[in-house]
């Protein structure tokens, strides 16, 4: 199978799509997973990896960070913006890529 599909063997519970004749949970189906949403993605793969570029003033040239979480994209926005984050604001700062006062 290709990367993004699995091979479920007997779906249960079986959701038929609109329009398919109903869902027989005794059959071997192929299929996306059941808990919907994720669609076999498997983000140790490379090759389902996304591409995140960002580039400004306050961000170095040329850097490139091996692994970055969505999560920590606002608080690394809200210090370049000098906004300090509220206690509910989760993730971390990607201070890798930020340029410092030095480098200006």
């Amino acid at each position: 199978m290709i990367e993004g599909y699995n091979f479920d063997g007997i779906q249960s519970p079986g959701v038929a799509r609109l329009g398919d004749a109903p869902f027989d949970a005794t059959t071997t189906v192929y299929s996306v997973p059941n808990f919907y949403g994720a669609h076999g993605h498997n983000s140790s793969l490379a090759s389902m990896s996304a591409i995140f570029y960002a580039a400004g003033p306050s961000l170095k040239q040329g850097r490139k960070v091996d692994v970055l979480h969505n999560i920590d994209v606002v608080p690394t926005v809200m210090e370049i913006l000098g906004v300090p984050p509220a206690a509910t604001v989760d993730g971390e700062l990607i201070s890798k890529i930020l340029r410092t006062r030095l480098d200006r």
